[in-house]
């Protein structure tokens, strides 16, 4: 598969236990890609990637690895919430990377590093 074709309309990517559809749609902004989840009246959840740049793959893959981060950042935040809840611990600070070799990691001052992939489904 070509790199460009995963950002496509109608690509299917991997989030979290299921996939979210990419949506590109055509606007005048030739500077910026503005990316938003939008959930459609069947219950297919979209990723809009709307922008007026046209044939830069690498500019489509920044935007949507950017959005991944946050949505990971939001949902592990979430996740690690409750966790430090229950065991009764103080987590200090998350923070999100693109590790190559681990999922995550913490530190004895309660430090929590994760990769943004985590929230990417397993094959």
């Amino acid at each position: 598969m070509e790199q460009d074709s995963v950002y496509e309309d109608g690509a299917r990517l991997p989030l979290g236990d299921g996939e979210i559809f990419l949506r590109r749609i055509k606007n005048r902004d030739e500077k910026h890609i503005r990316i938003y989840k939008k959930r459609t009246e069947n219950g297919r959840v979209l990723l809009c990637m709307a922008s007026g740049i046209e044939n830069n793959g690498e500019a489509y893959r920044m935007a949507v690895k950017k959005w991944l981060r946050e949505y990971a950042r939001e949902e592990l935040g979430k996740k690690v919430r409750v966790f430090a809840d229950r065991m009764q611990v103080k987590v200090n600070r998350i923070a999100i990377k693109e590790q190559k070799t681990r999922w995550g990691s913490c530190s004895l001052k309660g430090n929590l590093n994760f990769n943004w992939k985590l929230q990417e489904r397993t094959r």
